[in-house]
């Protein structure tokens, strides 16, 4: 049976205690998950000619995203991420049978690391992933929901864009949005309908293991060495607003979606102070108390980092000088939730640059 969510049968829950415990032993269970597979030639041949590093990281993330589930009481989370997981690795050259083989490593860790009361749970949600290896399979040979196009008039230089940053033609890119620098109009509506669907097809490209990460990280530097002429050929004048400062998620490599926001909110009159990727949550909070900006505003591609965004939302609330600062989130993660800004505690989660622009300007009228 599949429920509306597109996910297998409910996932059984975990007490809170259990999940505590599963996330302070996380990092010992990570270590014994990667010897288990590093280890054994048999396991290492289900990972193809990819490096141990990219087996690691996955395991990492996995403990990530696991414990995120279980804090925010979001076993929805699982039916939408899991698919998306078993598309990119099968893509890279990875084998069906390496999650089988990765979930038994895992409950051995939960067993060796977790006392039998933690263990329980946590061993029975592993055991309903795995029941449900068909299904992950299944719904992973679907093709990931394509990027809303909108108006057809920006097809041309979509295209344009599109072709130019997978080559790595960085001065191509910036002529498919020279003539919208100058339009004040037009140019939020350009990191829209052209920057955004051309990058979201770049990713959806690497998913299906069309394009190498190498392709896809050039695709991505090319596109913000674009955005970033467009940025000093234009000058933004007028009021300001108030200090906006960007940034994504600790542990979140994934530039794009915090620069187009940025780019989005300078253009309506803010001072926007872009922090870039992974910054520190220690470093940010304290960044926010001294600078008290009137807001902050989070770019989250991957669900395995919305425990961490949490966790920073947490600090903020607590920390007197920050109280005045709103709290925006968005990017993929949220792209089919949007619901979970509540969950983490944040103000806003908007589907659109025009939308994250409107959702700012309303706090400053407030």
């Amino acid at each position: 049976m599949i429920d509306e969510g597109g996910s297998p049968d409910p996932a059984p829950r975990v007490p809170a205690g259990a999940a505590q415990a599963y996330i302070a032993a996380r990092s010992a269970m990570v270590a014994q998950v990667d010897r288990a597979l590093a280890d054994s030639p048999e396991h290492r041949a289900l990972i193809g000619a990819n490096p141990l590093r990219m087996m690691f990281d996955n395991h990492r993330n996995h403990a990530q995203f696991l414990g995120a589930v279980m804090t925010l009481d979001r076993y929805d989370l699982l039916g939408t991420t899991i698919p998306w997981v078993y598309r990119a690795y099968l893509g890279q050259g990875f084998q069906p049978e390496y999650f089988g083989v990765e979930l038994a490593a895992w409950r051995r860790a939960v067993d060796d690391h977790l006392d039998a009361g933690a263990a329980r749970p946590i061993k029975r949600l592993y055991a309903w992933i795995e029941e449900h290896h068909a299904h992950w399979l299944l719904a992973a040979q679907v093709p990931p929901e394509p990027e809303l196009v909108g108006d057809p008039r920006w097809e041309a230089d979509r295209r344009r864009f599109f072709e130019a940053v997978l080559a790595g033609d960085k001065w191509a890119a910036w002529d498919a949005l020279r003539e919208h620098v100058a339009a004040t109009d037009q140019l939020v509506d350009a990191f829209e309908e052209v920057v955004r669907p051309a990058m979201y097809e770049v990713g959806a490209m690497w998913e299906r293991g069309e394009i190498s990460p190498a392709i896809e990280h050039r695709a991505s530097v090319t596109s913000l060495l674009a955005l970033s002429a467009v940025q000093m050929n234009r000058r933004p004048a007028g009021e300001r607003r108030g200090l906006a400062i960007v940034t994504a998620a600790p542990n979140e490599f994934h530039r794009m979606g915090g620069q187009l926001v940025a780019m989005a909110l300078e253009e309506d009159g803010w001072q926007v102070s872009n922090l870039g990727a992974n910054t520190p949550a220690a470093d940010l909070v304290a960044l926010v108390a001294a600078e008290r900006p009137r807001l902050l505003a989070f770019s989250v591609a991957m669900a395995y980092n919305l425990e961490g965004v949490q966790a920073v939302i947490e600090q903020l609330r607590a920390t007197p000088a920050c109280a005045d600062t709103r709290v925006m989130v968005g990017g993929l993660a949220f792209r089919f939730m949007p619901e979970l800004a509540h969950s983490l505690g944040a103000d806003s989660a908007p589907g659109s640059l025009r939308q994250a622009v409107l959702d700012a300007r309303r706090w400053t009228n407030g």
